[in-house]
């Protein structure tokens, strides 16, 4: 059975990081690179990054047709500032 198989048992059985690279004499960065790439995550819950796309939204410029027809309209000035 390789390191990174047994060291998995550990982990499923609660030890954390350090100390499975302690156990194993590797170092940190060893057992998280053995968590990605071996160990099957379906049976532990873990703390993943969600990430989500943030779009840019930007207001739309009013077209002159607009303007014109609150020019004409009985708005006040408020509401037509507010409606562009």
């Amino acid at each position: 059975m390789k390191k990174y198989e047994e060291a998995e048992q550990d982990y499923l059985a609660g030890s954390k990081y350090q100390d499975i690279a302690d156990k194993y004499d590797v170092s940190l960065s060893t057992v998280k690179q053995w968590k990605r790439r071996y160990w099957k995550s379906d049976n532990v819950t873990t703390d993943k990054k969600v990430t989500k796309k943030v779009t840019k939204v930007t207001q739309k410029k009013p077209t002159k047709k607009a303007i014109e027809e609150l020019s004409n309209s009985e708005l006040t000035d408020k509401q037509k500032a507010f409606v562009l």
